[in-house]
């Protein structure tokens, strides 16, 4: 069964809810990102999160609520970074915001510095 309209729709109403603007590029990446840690989730744990509702709540719009905060330009620290939330999704969402990510785990760094250069984030 694909989800991939469901997971839009989801997007494209939890954003309106929230007042969220997201240009529609940026809006795609935010999509290709989640894809990417559900992919992900099946070999380890990610997040909590079973159902697509979950998926868009606790990963994008819990993220992205940070946008408002920092519209435009600035840097977002994201201290224990794990999987790149809230960080990624928010400069995904505001290409102008620059990412400062720590995280201790190997792994994890590793994983951060794919999704960077994946979906091509100045760090």
């Amino acid at each position: 069964m694909n989800l991939e309209p469901l997971i839009s729709e989801l997007l494209d109403d939890g954003l309106a809810k929230l007042e969220i603007r997201v240009a529609t590029p940026n809006r795609e990446r935010l999509l290709a990102y989640l894809a990417a840690l559900q992919t992900l989730s099946a070999h380890m744990s990610v997040t909590s999160a079973k159902t697509p509702e979950d998926w868009v709540e606790t990963v994008l719009l819990d993220s992205l609520v940070l946008t408002k905060r920092i519209r435009g330009a600035g840097v977002l620290c994201d201290v224990g970074s794990g999987f790149g939330l809230p960080a990624i999704p928010v400069a995904l969402a505001e290409p102008g915001v620059r990412l400062v990510l720590i995280e201790r785990g190997t792994k994890r760094c590793g994983l951060l510095r794919q999704f960077l250069e994946d979906f091509s984030i100045a760090g």
